[in-house]
């Protein structure tokens, strides 16, 4: 989050994605590691991590508006 507010308004989108890739690759490699089929993208301070999804916590959010 820090490195897109450094970015601004002139970042292009090959820059967003590249951060996106940043926050998250390490957790998703974890949950790969530890055979989950989802991933839930969760939010927290300035980052962004991939957590493993239960199932039916996760059929519950795509249903919700």
């Amino acid at each position: 989050m820090q490195r897109q507010q450094k970015l601004g308004a002139g970042a292009s989108a090959r820059d967003l994605v590249r951060s996106i890739e940043d926050m998250v690759s390490e957790s998703l490699i974890l949950a790969r590691q530890n055979s989950a089929k989802l991933v839930r993208l969760v939010m927290s301070n300035d980052s962004v991590k991939a957590e493993i999804a239960d199932d039916s916590k996760s059929l519950n959010a795509r249903l919700s508006p």
